[in-house]
C-alpha cells in the first residue's frame, strides 16, 4: 500500500512468449512435462510424464538431458574419441577408454543433478489397439484430459488469461491425478 495515497499498487502482469528455439530444444515445449504418441503395427502407444510442480527450468533441462543421454553421450564419445587420439601421444586403446570415462563422467553429473526431480517425475503409459476394453478407453480419456487441461494451462499463462499460481494449481491436479 503506498503511505502517500493510500491505494494499492498497480499489478503489470508480464505476457511472454514461447521460449526461443534453444530453450525449447533443452527444456521441451511444456513446462510441466512430456506428452508422446508413438505407434507400432496395429497399436498407439499414449505416454505422459509429469514432472512435480514448480520445477525449475534447470531442473528441467537436466531432466532432459538425462533421458536423452544414451543419444548425446555416444555421439560425444565418437567426437571425443579421435579429438584424443589426435592429440594424445598414446595408443589408440587408450584414447577410446578416455573418452567414455570423460562421457561417462559427464552423463554422471547430469543424472546427479537430475536425480531429486527425477525421482518425482510420475507417468502413465497406455497402448491402445483395436479390440481394445472400457478400461482402456477410460484411462486412455483420462489420460487426454490430463494433457489438455495442461496444454491450456500452458496457453492461458502465456497469453495473461491466468497467474503463475493458477497455473501451479492446475498443475498440481493433475500432477495429483497421475498418483
Amino acid at each position: 500500500m503506498n503511505k502517500v495515497t493510500g491505494q494499492q499498487p498497480l499489478t503489470v502482469a508480464t505476457v511472454t512468449g514461447p521460449p526461443p528455439i534453444r530453450g525449447r530444444f533443452l527444456r521441451g515445449a511444456d513446462s510441466w512435462g512430456v506428452f508422446r504418441v508413438g505407434f507400432a503395427r496395429h497399436l498407439v502407444q499414449l505416454r505422459v510424464c509429469v514432472y512435480p510442480p514448480g520445477v525449475t527450468d534447470h531442473e528441467r533441462t537436466m531432466l532432459r538431458l538425462w533421458y536423452s543421454a544414451p543419444i548425446w553421450g555416444v555421439i560425444g564419445w565418437l567426437a571425443l574419441w579421435p579429438a584424443i587420439s589426435a592429440v594424445s601421444p598414446v595408443d589408440p586403446p587408450f584414447s577410446i577408454l578416455a573418452a567414455a570415462a570423460v562421457m561417462l563422467s559427464v552423463v554422471w553429473v547430469v543424472g546427479h543433478q537430475a536425480w531429486p526431480v527425477r525421482k518425482s517425475v510420475r507417468s502413465m503409459v497406455l497402448w491402445i489397439d483395436d479390440d481394445e476394453d472400457p478400461t482402456t478407453r477410460r484411462r486412455a480419456d483420462q489420460l487426454l484430459r490430463i494433457v489438455d487441461s495442461l496444454r491450456v494451462a500452458d496457453r492461458d499463462l502465456r497469453e495473461g488469461r491466468i497467474d503463475a499460481v493458477r497455473h501451479e494449481a492446475i498443475w498440481a491436479r493433475c500432477y495429483d491425478d497421475l498418483a
